[in-house]
């Protein structure tokens, strides 16, 4: 996966970024100044891929952010 990352790190206007938890990513995004700091740039969506506990099926979850006013603050399921 470190592989992955670091070929696609930026492509177009778009960079990558990895969070290890939905809380990391919940906290990136509630800064203060989320969205306004070029070392804290806003995110269109994010997504993670969950294993089941038998290991044997994935599920691809999306977030992406829509909400309007305060569009910067949130990353909706």
């Amino acid at each position: 996966m470190d592989e992955l990352l670091k070929g696609a790190k930026s492509f177009g206007k778009f960079s990558l970024q990895s969070f290890e938890s939905q809380s990391e990513l919940d906290d990136y995004i509630g800064r203060e100044d989320y969205g306004f700091s070029p070392d804290y740039p806003g995110i269109c969506f994010a997504f993670a891929v969950n294993e089941n506990e038998s290991k044997n099926k994935y599920e691809l979850e999306l977030m992406y952010n829509d909400m309007w006013p305060g569009w910067m603050r949130a990353i909706p399921n």
